[in-house]
């Protein structure tokens, strides 16, 4: 097969003044000279070609890569042009299809955009025209992809609450700091911190800050699904891949081609799915399930998590090679504890927010610097909320609002325990029977606080022996 690559991973303004992103070209056509020539042309403004001599290479190429736009010669050994049409748009409807014929007729033409094709050139085309024309296809390519990635935006990006990482101390303003550079650049970042501390927020505003913030944030939570449907989420899947497939579907790194892609909780997949992800942080090649073809999708990283993964690592639950790759910024956020002058200060952020006019009394301030917060500063949010409530009564606002009394808080204050000497283990063991006690034994409850499974906090109480 006499096939060549040509290949630049940067980005280049061509003479049309277009930014031209990676764009994957197919160039099918018989006359060695002008694949040659032509390739090295469109190679030189920073797209990648790959060609081949005729259709049955063609079919062979499209067997195992996918392309933004492929040109086919009208007349060439084996299928001609318009029959590998035929044959490959079905296959492949989101890749744009260029027509190069000596003949400039109208009923081929008609005949091509009616099978699909996006134009078609007159031989002998020049190399300008060519490359305007692949140009636009590209960009209609890009358009299909990012209309066949829609749905799956919108059912798997997560809906934050609106609102920012508040850094009203110098640890979370350190953590703000290393946020800010990670966002200058483009390699992956793990985010560590219990539930509630902000690790989505910290995720938003990297995305924000980026060079991609034009792109989406997309987001899934890897604890909440199964692997087979975590893999089929991730990668998307080609029709009739399983039972129910009844279309094709794309995954969340196609959706978030040119953006950002969050895998929180990622300590919570499984060592299949791991594998899996690997590859595709590395290289941007992945299959949908049901395909043998790859696609590639330009994704930036974040990945979170509430356990330290190193520690995963070492349980030989968490693949050494995936964390070491994720791992290239890392930013850890502490808990609420062990920032107990923020605690005020952010309690009466949340009621100013609220437009509450009431102030925070000091036995109440007092109550939530000595309370232990499980669920961080998210439980925080829900408690002043909650405060607010009971200092409207029925829930209308007064023109004078009443202070906020710890009574109003709800808070079950205990003694903290002592932390200075335990080992991780042990923190994260006294962390939950602290907050199963909190809660009287309500596991559900005491999942949602600790932010994991049900799974997982069985898991938890079985690997410490907890007295529940």
């Amino acid at each position: 097969m006499n096939t060549s690559t040509f290949t630049n991973t940067g980005s280049r303004t061509g003479p049309a003044g277009l930014n031209i992103r990676q764009v994957r070209i197919l160039l099918v056509d018989d006359e060695a000279g002008f694949r040659e020539m032509a390739a090295e042309h469109l190679e030189s403004i920073g797209m990648e070609v790959e060609q081949a001599g005729g259709s049955e290479d063609a079919l062979q190429i499209l067997r195992n890569r996918t392309f933004d736009v492929a040109v086919f010669d009208l007349r060439m050994p084996g299928l001609n042009g318009i029959d590998l049409l035929k044959k490959v748009k079905p296959e492949a409807p989101e890749m744009e299809i260029l027509i190069l014929t000596a003949n400039a007729g109208v009923e081929t033409a008609v005949e091509a955009m009616r099978l699909g094709a996006h134009h078609y050139l007159v031989k002998p085309v020049k190399l300008a025209e060519l490359q305007v024309a692949l140009e636009r296809a590209s960009e209609k390519a890009r358009l299909n992809r990012l209309k066949e990635s829609e749905t799956a935006v919108r059912e798997h990006r997560k809906h934050y609450r609106h609102g920012e990482f508040l850094a009203l101390g110098p640890q979370a303003r350190a953590v703000l700091e290393k946020a800010e550079q990670a966002a200058a650049g483009a390699f992956p970042v793990l985010i560590q911190g219990e539930t509630g501390t902000g690790k989505e927020l910290i995720a938003q505003w990297i995305h924000r800050s980026s060079p991609k913030t034009k792109g989406p944030l997309v987001a899934v939570n890897c604890g909440l699904l199964s692997d087979t449907l975590l893999e089929r989420e991730l990668f998307g899947h080609a029709r009739g891949a399983f039972t129910g497939a009844v279309e094709s579907r794309a995954g969340l790194f196609e959706a978030a081609d040119a953006g950002t892609l969050l895998l929180d909780e990622i300590g919570e997949s499984s060592p299949s799915v791991q594998v899996a992800l690997l590859r595709a942080i590395e290289t941007g090649m992945f299959r949908r399930i049901g395909e043998t073809r790859e696609r590639f999708a330009d994704v930036r990283i974040v990945a979170a998590s509430n356990c330290r993964l190193s520690l995963s690592v070492e349980a030989g639950t968490f693949r050494a090679d995936l964390f070491h790759r994720l791992n290239v910024v890392d930013i850890l956020i502490p808990p609420l504890r062990e920032r107990p002058e923020e605690i005020a200060p952010l309690a009466k952020t949340f009621l100013s927010r609220m437009g509450f006019s009431g102030e925070l009394s000091t036995d109440a301030a007092e109550a939530l610097t000595a309370y232990d917060w499980p669920g961080n500063v998210r439980e925080l949010q829900n408690v002043i909320e909650r405060a607010v409530f009971a200092a409207r009564p029925g829930g209308e606002r007064e023109r004078l609002d009443r202070p906020i009394q710890a009574d109003m808080l709800g808070l079950v204050v205990a003694a903290r325990p002592v932390r200075a000497e335990m080992d991780l283990d042990s923190a994260e063991r006294a962390h939950i029977l602290a907050t199963l006690d909190h809660l009287r034994g309500d596991k559900p409850a005491a999942a949602k606080a600790l932010g994991i499974s049900l799974r997982h906090l069985y898991r938890k109480i079985k690997k410490y022996k907890l007295p529940v």
